[in-house]
């Protein structure tokens, strides 16, 4: 029989698998320019939340329907469900942080696959040589 701490690790694990993958959903639905700035607004939501439940209280105050669209995905995919699992305020946060950590790859991600792409069609501009490979003085 599994202790309990390893149980509870594959439960917030499983927890955090599920919340990528809708967030997985979301991006296939998005275009490539909107996702973007769905996910730069993600991180600033989830970061207003994890500082003091701003998130929680301007929904609460003024509604859903006058949220944005990653202030209402938070609310609905996220928030609502790590609600329902994280069984203290720390672990909420840890789980949040986790979240967090998740979506920043993901976001950076497009900047980094933008330049290797730059980098294979511009290498003159990059590097200032005919290819990433050539060998070149350092300056």
């Amino acid at each position: 029989m599994p202790q309990a701490w390893l149980v509870r690790g594959l439960q917030r694990q499983e927890f955090i698998e599920n919340v990528m993958y809708r967030i997985r959903e979301k991006e296939e639905e998005s275009e490539t320019a909107n996702w973007q700035k769905f996910l730069c607004d993600l991180v600033t939501v989830i970061l207003l939340e994890m500082r003091e439940n701003q998130i929680t209280k301007r929904i609460t105050e003024a509604g859903l329907e006058e949220a944005l669209e990653a202030e209402e995905f938070f609310a609905s995919s996220i928030l609502k469900p790590l609600g329902n699992f994280a069984r203290t305020e720390s672990e909420k946060k840890a789980l949040m942080a986790e979240i967090l950590e998740k979506v920043v790859t993901s976001f950076t991600r497009e900047f980094y696959w933008a330049l290797a792409k730059e980098e294979d069609n511009n290498p003159m501009v990059i590097f200032h040589a005919p290819s990433a490979t050539t060998e070149v003085e350092l300056t």
